[in-house]
């Protein structure tokens, strides 16, 4: 591809990225959806490009991506508001996501027909959910500030569940370990090792931080810091995910906190890389998982929307019955599950079938997410006016 040819692609995508945030603020569009279905366009459709191309930048800008949402989460999640919803979004993130792993885990072993732990794996891969999604269909809706606070801990809690799953199957795969040595080294020295890593890199980061001037740019400082904190968590087997949720944490809950500007550098940069992503994802979407596999998207999609309404209904949330169906139906899955899907598709006998079913099921849940709020409206015209949860 020529070099000038290329500039001009990332300049417009970023163009696209700003103007499609404000529009996704302003009429509540799901950011993600609208940059996928662009995707569709410039890929399948138009074949402007060739994704091939692009599968192992997809990759990097998706965990580079994946790790400012997390360090912007951890941020805004204030300790002292959660009190009161913390067992409600640590049971609901739980039962959502082993739920979750149960029935997708049936459609992989016995439609599928794929190994048991592939199976297994699978499940994890689309167990999570993002509030990258939702966030702005909720902004736009007066959903009471708790409900907004226990969704957020909700979907952080149940990507860190999701993604230490696929670790435990992915190590039992690749090494053969049992259940108990994988457990072991998946979760306790990979939670445990990820938290302390954060707790001290996060706490000495801080330190330097609050003494640099406004022209050391302590902003870049912030964010070069944290991918180093993922990286050298990753590179010693333990959590990146968690290190830089727990540097986010730090940061948002220590006084005095960072000046504001580190953390609107953070999120210009996280919305130009969330912009490929999404665009990228939406360009490597096979029609062939639509056409050859519908039946088995139909089934995931159906299956994953299920069961988040049936746990929203057991660990209520505390909030009224149209409450319930919002969040009920706020369980798309996302960058979390994009990432899970390109790092361990190659475990399995068909990857691109893989990546095809689980890029579907993002895009098909994303859809659903956005449309079925708008449902509710149009079919309760009390609710038009106010929608109070």
């Amino acid at each position: 591809m020529d070099p000038n040819f290329t500039v001009a692609i990332i300049g417009t995508v970023i163009l696209l990225g700003v103007f499609l945030t404000g529009l996704s603020k302003k009429t509540g569009w799901p950011l993600a959806l609208v940059l996928m279905i662009l995707g569709l366009f410039v890929g399948p459709v138009f074949h402007l490009f060739n994704v091939s191309e692009f599968q192992g930048a997809v990759q990097s800008f998706a965990i580079l991506a994946l790790i400012l949402v997390l360090f912007d989460t951890g941020y805004d999640i204030k300790i002292s508001k959660i009190k009161k919803s913390i067992l409600e979004s640590t049971g609901l993130a739980l039962v959502g996501v082993l739920a979750t792993l149960f029935v997708v885990f049936l459609i992989g072993r016995y439609i599928l027909h794929l190994d048991f732990y592939l199976a297994l794996l699978f499940g994890a891969l689309l167990a999570s959910t993002d509030l990258t999604i939702i966030g702005p269909i909720m902004q736009n809706m007066k959903i009471k500030q708790s409900v907004k606070d226990a969704l957020d801990m909700e979907a952080t809690l149940n990507s860190v569940f999701a993604a230490v799953l696929a670790i435990v199957f992915g190590m039992m795969i690749t090494s053969g370990s049992s259940l108990g040595e994988a457990l072991t080294k998946g979760v306790l020295y990979h939670i445990i090792l990820g938290i302390a890593i954060g707790l001290m890199l996060g706490w000495i980061l801080l330190k330097g931080i609050h003494h640099l001037p406004s022209e050391d740019m302590p902003a870049i400082v912030t964010i070069g810091a944290v991918l180093v904190v993922y990286s050298v968590t990753e590179l010693i087997g333990a959590s990146g995910v968690i290190a830089v949720l727990i540097v986010g944490l730090l940061y948002g809950n220590v006084k005095p906190a960072p000046p504001k500007f580190v953390m609107l550098f953070g999120e210009n940069l996280q919305m130009i890389l969330v912009t490929f992503v999404y665009i990228l994802l939406g360009a490597m979407i096979t029609f062939d998982a639509f056409t050859g596999s519908a039946l088995v998207v139909i089934a995931l999609v159906t299956a994953v929307v299920l069961v988040r309404y049936f746990s929203v209904k057991f660990f209520t949330l505390n909030t009224t019955q149209l409450a319930q169906r919002v969040i009920g139906i706020a369980g798309p899955r996302g960058i979390i599950s994009a990432i899970l899907i390109l790092g361990y598709a190659g475990l399995f006998p068909d990857p691109n079938l893989i990546i095809g079913l689980g890029f579907a099921v993002i895009l098909c849940t994303s859809l659903i997410v956005f449309l079925l709020p708008l449902i509710e409206k149009r079919t309760n015209p009390r609710k038009k006016a106010s929608l109070k949860i």
